[in-house]
């Protein structure tokens, strides 16, 4: 840093002219993912058309999802919560929706999720299917 601004320095007594810009993430464009979470058998992420007739089953509310990147070890890039029928919606940077990312789910209605996945375009939704905490019977004693 100390260098650029040496060069910077002499450029400007030179009789030159220095040009700065400034990036931020806020300038980066971001995309709408939205989709919905439904109890399943196993953990499954999977991008479906948006007039898939599972989007209509009984979702579950209040899941915190968490999206990251760990190709790049951006960690989380963006997260939100599910609604009362188990839609979501997320805003994810334009870059990332080129590669595969993690989707991770937790809950205390559901055993912890992390699905890779390409996140859904075109009007498509991401499907995700987690594993609900179920009760596990007691087991008597075997001989």
């Amino acid at each position: 840093m100390t260098r650029l601004i040496a060069r910077m320095s002499r450029a400007l007594a030179a009789g030159g002219s220095v040009l700065l810009l400034a990036t931020s993430g806020a300038c980066s464009t971001n995309r709408a993912v939205s989709g919905k979470v439904l109890p399943g058998e196993a953990g499954v992420a999977t991008v479906v058309q948006e007039n898939d007739p599972r989007l209509e089953g009984e979702g579950l509310a209040g899941v915190e999802l968490r999206v990251t990147d760990g190709s790049t070890g951006m960690g989380s890039i963006a997260s939100t919560t599910t609604k009362a029928d188990g839609s979501f919606s997320l805003k994810v940077p334009e870059a990332a929706m080129t590669r595969r990312l993690e989707v991770h789910a937790t809950s205390e209605q559901i055993l912890p999720f992390r699905g890779s996945t390409m996140l859904p375009m075109d009007g498509r939704k991401l499907l995700l299917f987690v594993e609900p905490v179920r009760e596990i019977p007691a087991r008597g004693r075997e001989r």
